[in-house]
């Protein structure tokens, strides 16, 4: 298998391109599509796909999800660019019947310095013989034998699955944020909600999240400073998860330690972790985006090595038909902009995960006194959503306690006593925030805009949210920035591969 095309189509559908043990591409389903979490294709998808050369297509679902397979079978057959490409290469149905190990060979493309795994998500795949773990839990077990909580070595190019509990910590807490939030996927909601609340005892029963029927949806606008009640359970949630997967993370034994699934974007909770393993490894594509990746990675037997997670398909950044004016400029003029206005950045290649890191950011001097203001005109973010930053990788120890090299936005840290009559937005109440480093080998343009906005005006950091409008994916191809530029109050755009600034 020299060339291969892994697809999965479950939620949060993916697609990875790998020629001879090399990553060529990976990205998103939905970043094409523009519907968040989908796993269907958009014509342009399928085109690219029609283009490829592969000799192996690898199809990936959850064991519970159909659906996406079904309708990728169908367009098979009516696309006929797509039907004739099939009809020449080896097709494997994986099924996915070990959700959880294409986790772990997803977080083995980053690094080889691995012996053991802990994978905790909502619920990965139905498992029989294996040794489940019925473990006292305040979130009940539903009585089939689900992936939820898994703990894996690994020797060499082996990953032996061990251990499976059944604690439901990820699904309660999914179905703790609906309660709160309504249908949807609202955990980073909580997770930011959390913070004005209290533990109470009452909340740490959650039995009723697994039953629908007792869990009606709250609406949205009864969220409110007065509602203590929403904050407490908001708070005690977080807590109890923080309690559980920690105790969970006593199975390990090694200090190289890797750590994925859905939960493991819980960054509160990876500041603690990392604080009492320190040489632990978070994968920033720790959800489902990450399968199709993990599915080529066990094809090829363990090979795949993940250089950076700027993966996605290269854009011409032809400007040709941009409806906006558009001028060369210097990074000291971007600069410029960037201390009193938001600024998109967008470079060829998107990262891939849940974060813009530099490549589809939107970006703004989070020490203006009206940052958040104008940053909220284009992505009218609750009140109690904090921002994160980026910040020049050897100055974040300067501003922040106990820290280290943070490039994926994986880890919270707490601002210096020092700094916190000053630096306002970009943190949290409490005064941590959500922190990507940035070096120059790692994203050469951001570092140099960075390094920039320091030597002009001493401030290391930028406040970076992603690129996108409220409830949308992330911006993908110049046409959906030019549609983000078009309805919202964003005046200005970046290109530092071409220099060029695109102004409303």
């Amino acid at each position: 298998m020299n060339k291969i095309l892994s697809i999965h189509l479950g939620h949060d559908g993916a697609l990875t391109y790998v020629e001879n043990n090399e990553i060529i591409f990976h990205t998103s389903i939905d970043r094409y599509l523009r519907l968040k979490h989908t796993y269907f294709f958009s014509l342009e998808l399928l085109e690219i796909i029609s283009n490829l050369d592969f000799d192996t297509l690898i199809i990936t679902n959850l064991s519970h999800i159909n659906i996406g397979v079904e309708i990728f079978s169908g367009l098979s057959v009516d696309y006929a660019p797509l039907r004739n490409k099939l009809s020449k290469v080896n097709i494997i149905f994986n099924g996915d019947k070990n959700h959880h190990y294409t986790h772990v060979a997803c977080l083995k493309t980053m690094t080889e310095n691995l012996e053991q795994a802990v994978v905790i998500d909502g619920s990965g795949s139905l498992h029989e013989n294996i040794l489940i773990h019925h473990t006292n839990s305040p979130f009940p077990s539903k009585g089939e034998l689900w992936e939820q909580e898994s703990f894996f070595l690994i020797e060499n190019n082996s990953i032996i699955h061990k251990i499976i509990e059944e604690k439901n910590i990820g699904k309660a807490y999914e179905k703790r944020a609906q309660k709160i939030f309504g249908p949807g996927q609202k955990e980073s909601k909580l997770m930011s909600l959390y913070q004005y609340g209290d533990f109470n005892i009452k909340y740490y029963n959650t039995d009723e999240l697994i039953d629908e029927n007792k869990n009606p949806y709250r609406i949205y606008n009864e969220v409110t400073f007065k509602d203590k009640e929403i904050f407490d359970m908001a708070y005690t949630t977080q807590k109890i998860t923080e309690d559980l997967v920690i105790d969970f993370f006593k199975k390990t034994s090694s200090s190289k330690i890797g750590y994925t699934g859905g939960v493991a974007q819980n960054v509160i909770l990876n500041a603690k972790l990392k604080n009492k393993y320190k040489n632990l490894i978070i994968d920033p594509m720790c959800g489902d985006m990450g399968i199709s990746l993990g599915s080529a990675n066990i094809a090829t037997n363990f090979k795949l090595k993940r250089k950076t997670i700027y993966l996605g398909i290269p854009q011409k950044l032809d400007l040709t038909n941009c409806p906006f004016s558009n001028d060369i400029v210097s990074y000291t003029e971007v600069v410029k902009i960037l201390n009193n206005d938001p600024v998109g950045i967008f470079q060829s290649r998107s990262e891939q995960g849940q974060r813009g890191l530099g490549n589809r950011s939107l970006l703004m001097n989070a020490d203006h006194k009206n940052c958040r203001e104008k940053i909220n005109k284009i992505k009218k973010r609750e009140w109690f959503r904090p921002f994160a930053l980026s910040i020049l990788e050897e100055d974040v120890e300067e501003y922040f306690e106990n820290a280290f090299p943070s490039p994926y936005m994986m880890y919270i840290f707490k601002l210096k006593l020092k700094y916190r009559n000053k630096l306002k937005d970009g943190v949290a109440i409490d005064y941590t925030s959500r922190i990507q480093t940035v070096n120059k080998k790692d994203n050469f343009h951001f570092y140099n805009l960075l390094k920039e906005f320091r030597e002009i005006y001493n401030i290391p950091y930028l406040l970076n949210t992603s690129l996108n409008m409220p409830g949308h994916v992330l911006v993908e191809k110049l046409e959906d920035l030019y549609k983000m530029m078009y309805e919202t109050d964003l005046k200005y755009a970046y290109l530092p591969e071409k220099q060029i600034l695109i102004k409303k």
